[in-house]
């Protein structure tokens, strides 16, 4: 009779190292992105919708929010708009308050035409009915007894698709003191599958297809994200860009950020039939959205005229840092000359 001898194959001591220091990386990693999002929830303020005529000394500041907790809208701003011929509402893109930055760069030409720029902050977390109030509340205060105001809604990227929610509230739709006579959308995706690339890091199709709830993030993976566009812009080597990437990351709120995703998720459901869209779009040089594809989702389900202008050298990241320059002005201003001419 023959025995076989069994042969016991033992595991390498360096695999189990390897194995334990792995696990222990990845549950260390987990909590520690478990508690920076629940410091992120602890540390957000419980904001309500802000509509605002543009006040240097708020829009200015490094960080407006802040800013506008400790000083009022001065009166006379607020007059002067309540004589302005017509009103443009600016709307953020998705991951801070940034609409009084185009409210900034557009206001000049507005003025000279006759018009007053306001600006729209979402507040603590995306609520299409509470943000139409505010607007209705905001724009009555700037209209004179017994007439309308006539309005442009401005909105870049996410805000393209706040402009069509608050504009479809009844607030607004039915306002005695609105005349809502254009939206003009800069690069809006309708839904998901207009974006590009990912979401924070995350590809597209895993937030799109996966029905579960945004995840809840906090403010490392705000800055890790920032800092990953630092890099697809090829600025990774610029002090003063990393400085910015810094400053950003700091006015990035995620609980703002995941209500503006959940709600980007499920698109682009209500659009005034009523009420043309303008949407300017920068193909040769956008990253985050598919702008053509988008337009002619727009153009598809958005009843009244639209039309689809094309820039170049625009797109999420360097678009708006050159929209200083002129590079949106130089086509929206001819639009608003279009609308309201000469003053």
């Amino acid at each position: 009779m023959a025995f076989v001898q069994k042969v016991r194959h033992r595991s390498h001591p360096w695999a189990r190292v390897v194995l334990g220091a792995f696990t222990g990386v990845v549950c260390s990693l987990s909590a520690l992105l478990t508690l920076d999002a629940e410091r992120s929830i602890a540390l957000d303020s419980p904001d309500q919708p802000t509509t605002s005529v543009v006040d240097h000394s708020i829009t200015y500041a490094t960080y407006p929010e802040r800013e506008a907790t400790t000083h009022a809208v001065d009166a006379a701003l607020v007059d002067q708009c309540r004589a302005s011929h017509f009103v443009v509402v600016a709307f953020s893109g998705t991951g801070m308050e940034a609409s009084q930055y185009q409210a900034n760069v557009i206001q000049r030409p507005i003025e000279e035409l006759g018009g007053c720029v306001m600006y729209h902050w979402y507040g603590h977390s995306y609520d299409a009915t509470a943000s139409a109030r505010s607007v209705a509340n905001a724009i009555a205060q700037v209209t004179p007894d017994g007439q309308r105001k006539r309005v442009v809604f401005l909105g870049a990227s996410f805000g393209g698709i706040a402009a069509e929610d608050v504009a479809t509230e009844p607030v607004v739709a039915e306002s005695r003191s609105i005349n809502l006579e254009r939206i003009i959308m800069i690069a809006t995706p309708v839904d998901m599958n207009d974006v590009l690339q990912d979401v924070f890091g995350v590809p597209v199709p895993l937030i799109k297809d996966i029905p579960v709830g945004i995840p809840r993030f906090g403010g490392l993976v705000v800055l890790g994200n920032a800092i990953n566009g630092q890099g697809q812009r090829g600025q990774l080597g610029d002090p003063a860009e990393w400085r910015n990437t810094f400053v950003n990351a700091a006015k990035t709120r995620p609980v703002l950020l995941w209500s503006e995703l959940e709600r980007l998720r499920k698109g682009m459901l209500r659009v005034r039939s009523d009420v043309r869209v303008d949407y300017l779009g920068s193909p040769d040089s956008e990253l985050t959205v598919d702008t053509d594809k988008a337009y002619a989702r727009i153009e598809s389900i958005v009843i009244a005229e639209t039309r689809y202008v094309r820039l170049h050298d625009g797109g999420h990241d360097l678009g708006w840092l050159a929209s200083t320059a002129g590079t949106y002005n130089d086509k929206l201003v001819p639009i608003f000359r279009e609308m309201f001419g000469p003053a």
